[in-house]
């Protein structure tokens, strides 16, 4: 699985760093959401665990993708979107490949194969692959939308400026209603200061 996470980083622009980030934020987060009442039951030490070694393969299917598409700086025309947006399925249909050649999937990349196929659907039902909605997609998943948009938002990118801390969370807590988990939304209100320390220490 390493292997496969180094493949993505050489592929793309993402840094290793980012996805060091990515598990520490994965991490924080699910462990604070524990404590709700709803969630504590699946939030497991051997949940988290998954998550945090699954994280790095969230994105794997971008390695399908035609290079034009991955690199490209600027707006996506419709057409690239689409392409774009495969990469969940392309993803999901790779480590299932991988899963299948094991004999079959352990809960490892059996949330793998979640966070690659979920990790854009939205809580309100508009997000893709399969517009789930709701507890209807992984709670691993649902996870993963927070602090993929809080990385993207805070990440140096060549398309798009870096945020403060305080920018990024107001954006995802305030500026972005329906879009996640309301019960990983207070959990975030909690732990903010915890991301913002672990994006300070993990540097590129």
């Amino acid at each position: 699985m390493q292997g496969l996470a180094s493949v993505f980083v050489h592929r793309t622009s993402r840094s290793a760093a980012s996805l060091t980030r990515l598990q520490h934020y994965a991490r924080i987060l699910a462990e604070e959401a524990a404590s709700n009442p709803v969630l504590m039951s699946e939030l497991t030490p051997a949940f988290i665990q998954n998550l945090e070694q699954a994280v790095p393969l969230y994105d794997i299917g971008t390695i399908a993708l035609p290079d034009h598409v991955v690199h490209k700086t600027g707006p996506l025309d419709p057409e690239e979107r689409i392409v774009m947006q495969s990469h969940t399925t392309q993803g999901y249909e790779l480590l299932q490949r991988v899963a299948e050649s094991m004999g079959k999937p352990g809960e490892f990349l059996g949330m793998a194969m979640q966070l690659a196929r979920s990790h854009h659907e939205q809580f309100n039902g508009k997000g893709y692959p399969d517009r789930l909605l709701s507890d209807g997609i992984p709670l691993a998943a649902r996870i993963m939308t927070v602090i993929d948009t809080y990385e993207a938002l805070r990440a140096r990118r060549s398309y798009q400026p870096t945020l403060p801390h305080q920018t990024a969370c107001e954006m995802i807590l305030e500026a972005s209603p329906g879009k996640f988990d309301p019960r990983l939304l207070e959990a975030l209100r909690r732990c903010a200061d915890k991301f913002d320390a672990t994006f300070r220490q993990v540097i590129d």
